[in-house]
């Protein structure tokens, strides 16, 4: 029940909540087992979240971060378009401004482009928690929410099942959601372990496991001085 601690245990924070709840049931006969069941990031949970209208993009696992032009079938395979009418092109700029843009104009534009407040809380949080699979980690399990009023994006949490060390050659629990399982964008050829069992190696404890490919956004000196500074006063 990592992802139910990690969701009772987050500050306040300006990037959204969402609703969790412990449920228990059987497939195909099998043994009942333990589930937590969490809110999806859809228009009804948007509308109970923010004011203001916007757009809700989801990366996709395998995906990256990188600038591909300006052709919205170009980003089909690494976000989705999870509310509002279809448009990436608020996304698109995004991406080609943390891809393109020079030093001084990436420091100066950022935060008129992202809430870097309440990313480097986020980020702040996902290393206390030891959460390794985050908007950087093997799964790229991440949200963004662009406000159409403001012309910013926010970063939104989502999936904290590797949170606490569970993660592959982490301190605790299985590799994935469910004890023998793989966590979502692992790569290929990773064994499923029995229950239980973890695999041999590897470093553990929080920050532990793989972390996926870096990007700017996750890069930047300012978000990262301001969480460094956040997760100071949360500990």
């Amino acid at each position: 029940m990592k992802t139910d601690r990690a969701v009772r245990a987050r500050p306040p924070m300006r990037t959204g909540t969402k609703h969790a709840i412990a449920s228990s049931f059987s497939v195909n006969g099998a043994d009942a087992r333990l589930r937590l069941v969490v809110q999806g990031l859809d228009e009804a949970w948007e509308a109970e979240n923010f004011s203001t209208p916007g757009l809700l993009y989801k990366a996709e696992a395998g995906g990256d971060w990188t600038y591909r032009g300006d052709d919205p079938d170009a980003y089909t395979d690494v976000f989705d378009q999870e509310t509002g009418d279809d448009d990436l092109t608020p996304l698109i700029d995004f991406l080609e401004f943390l891809d393109t843009s020079s030093d001084e104009d990436f420091a100066a534009e950022l935060p008129e482009r992202l809430d870097v407040e309440a990313f480097a809380r986020y980020l702040a949080f996902e290393e206390l928690v030891g959460n390794f699979d985050d908007i950087d980690g093997p799964g790229n399990n991440a949200y963004l929410r662009y406000d159409a009023e403001s012309g910013g994006f926010t970063v939104v949490a989502w999936d904290h099942n590797l949170a606490f060390g569970g993660s592959p050659g982490g301190s605790g629990g299985g590799p994935g959601g469910f004890p023998g399982e793989r966590p979502e964008g692992a790569p290929e050829g990773m064994p499923e372990m029995p229950d239980g069992e973890r695999p041999e190696g590897g470093p553990g404890g929080a920050g532990g496991g793989m972390r996926g490919g870096s990007n700017a956004l996750v890069d930047a000196d300012t978000v990262q001085q301001e969480a460094d500074e956040i997760r100071d006063v949360l500990s």
